[in-house]
């Protein structure tokens, strides 16, 4: 993949929660006809943030990273949602999961965590957020991986309207 005309920014993390890190760098992509310089589109899938998703527009600007500019709010949602499932001992029946959300248009980023694989779930704004989030649980409960939301940009439905969950109380 070509990351020439990309940026990394960085995403301040609590170092309190499991994952101990105190930040998480994406990859982003300079919004050409932007009014400003510092109007960037996220182009990978974070593992731990919980700020953004795929594809959603934010603002960096420099700071503490030489490599990079630091993360300094979220301007558009891109409708994209992001969960994390850890699969510490895989027992053969993560894929027959994984073709389940594959097949409603999820993709994925994986590393290692432990002596397990973390895997980065993007859900596409089109996809019914609540297919997936069943699957979600189903593998969960079955012992298949365990997993928690990362964030959610799709509206939430049921409600007298359809809000965006950024937007809830």
């Amino acid at each position: 993949m070509d990351r020439s005309n990309q940026t990394k920014v960085f995403f301040k993390l609590d170092s309190g929660e499991w994952h101990g890190l105190q930040t998480e760098s994406l990859w982003a992509e300079p919004i050409a006809n932007s009014k400003g310089a510092d109007i960037f589109v996220i182009k990978n899938s974070p593992f731990y943030t919980r700020d953004v998703s795929y594809l959603d527009v934010v603002r960096a600007v420099p700071g503490l990273h030489v490599q990079g500019l630091d993360f300094a709010g979220r301007t558009d949602g891109a409708g994209h949602s992001t969960y994390r499932i850890i699969v510490q001992n895989d027992s053969g029946k993560f894929v027959e999961y994984w073709n389940m959300l594959e097949m409603l248009g999820c993709t994925y980023e994986s590393g290692y965590i432990g002596q397990g694989t973390i895997y980065s779930i993007d859900v596409p704004d089109a996809t019914d957020i609540c297919r997936v989030y069943s699957i979600l649980e189903d593998g969960q409960k079955n012992s298949i991986w365990i997993f928690e939301e990362g964030h959610v940009g799709h509206p939430i439905k049921g409600r007298q309207k359809d809000i965006k969950p950024e937007q809830t109380p």
